[in-house]
C-alpha cells in the first residue's frame, strides 16, 4: 500500500512540474503576443463656424461686411493641411448670390491639434433685405496624402443699424 502512495505521489509532483514548464503554472508570464493597435488611414477633421448665426455689419451706402472664427481639429491623430475655403454667400429672400470666392489658406495643423481662422468677409449689397447664408467648403488633405472636402454652413443675420432706409 505504501508503494502505491509513493507511486502516485510521484506521479503528481512530475504532472505539477510538467505543467509549470508549459506554462500551466501561475507564476510565468502570458505567452499570447500583444495586439498592436492599427494607425489611422486618414485624418478626421472637424469644422465649426463661430458664432453661428453670424452677424453682418452695415458699411454704409448699402454695403454690409460679417466676421466669423473658422475651426478646424483632428480627433483621429492624423496632421492635415487646410489648402483653401470657398465661401459662397447669398441672400435668404432671393437666393441671389452676394459673394463667392475662395480663400488660399495653406495652414497645416499637427495630429489632434486645433486651428482657428479668422475670417472677414469681402464686402457685399443687399437690396432686398433680410438675411443671407453662407456656406464654406474646405479643401483639406491629410499627413497620408489624403484629400478631403468638408463643409460647414451659418446664418448672416443683418445688424439693425436705426437709420431709415438700411436693411434690417
Amino acid at each position: 500500500m505504501k508503494t502505491k502512495r509513493l507511486a502516485a505521489a510521484a506521479a503528481g509532483i512530475l504532472l505539477a512540474v510538467g505543467l509549470t514548464a508549459c506554462g500551466g503554472g501561475s507564476s510565468g508570464g502570458s505567452t499570447t503576443p500583444t495586439a498592436v493597435p492599427t494607425p489611422p488611414t486618414k485624418a478626421a477633421v472637424t469644422f465649426n463656424v463661430d458664432p453661428n448665426p453670424v452677424t453682418s455689419e452695415y458699411q454704409g451706402d448699402g454695403w454690409w461686411r460679417f466676421k466669423v472664427n473658422l475651426e478646424f481639429y483632428d480627433t483621429a491623430g492624423v496632421g492635415f493641411t487646410v489648402n483653401s475655403v470657398r465661401t459662397t454667400l447669398s441672400s435668404s429672400v432671393t437666393g441671389t448670390i452676394l459673394l463667392d470666392y475662395d480663400y488660399s489658406v495653406a495652414t497645416h495643423v499637427d495630429a489632434r491639434g486645433r486651428t482657428v481662422l479668422q475670417f472677414t468677409s469681402s464686402l457685399y449689397r443687399t437690396f432686398a433685405g433680410g438675411g443671407a447664408n453662407v456656406k464654406f467648403v474646405a479643401n483639406v488633405s491629410d499627413d497620408r496624402g489624403n484629400a478631403m472636402t468638408i463643409s460647414n454652413q451659418a446664418d448672416v443675420l443683418h445688424r439693425s443699424t436705426g437709420r431709415v432706409g438700411l436693411e434690417d
